[in-house]
């Protein structure tokens, strides 16, 4: 709301888990967000998990991106392991948002050991040389340190 008051054309990304879209803070910034149009964005990584309740006994939506509906808001589904789709989305949110479309909400999508294998894949990430780079995203030259591992503190 600062930057949009200050009328400086930046965005804010707001970050949490589907199990926080149960809890009534997330519900009080949804609103507020989508009252006031603020430049924002709503990623919710849905891991179909919140601690230890399934999705399925979290919400009765078809799913978590039908939330936003209720707020005026687009709600967006987006597979978090294809880092183009995730870029355009969110590419595409925050253009809305700058333009004053206000806030956004991308819904990108813990699982047992069975249903985490298709997780096992490679890091979405991307390679060099790889969908984004070639696309002109998310070279390694563009993410640095991305390829060093984090100390034993972080």
């Amino acid at each position: 709301m600062a930057a949009q008051r200050l009328g400086e054309d930046s965005v804010t990304v707001a970050f949490c888990g589907d199990g926080a879209t149960s809890e009534g803070d997330v519900h009080e910034a949804l609103n507020f967000a989508a009252v006031f149009t603020a430049p924002c964005v709503f990623y919710v990584q849905n891991n179909q998990w919140a601690i230890s309740v399934p999705l399925r006994r979290q919400t009765a939506a078809p799913s978590i991106a039908h939330k936003a509906i209720g707020y005026g808001m687009p709600g967006i589904r987006v597979d978090g392991n294809d880092v183009l789709a995730c870029y355009a989305v969110m590419a595409e949110a925050a253009a809305r948002a700058r333009a004053g479309g206000g806030a956004d909400a991308d819904r990108g999508d813990y699982l047992s050991a069975r249903a985490a294998q298709h997780l096992r894949r490679p890091d979405p990430l991307p390679q060099p040389g790889g969908a984004g780079a070639l696309a002109g995203i998310g070279s390694h030259s563009a993410l640095p340190g991305l390829s060093t591992r984090p100390g034993p503190v972080v």
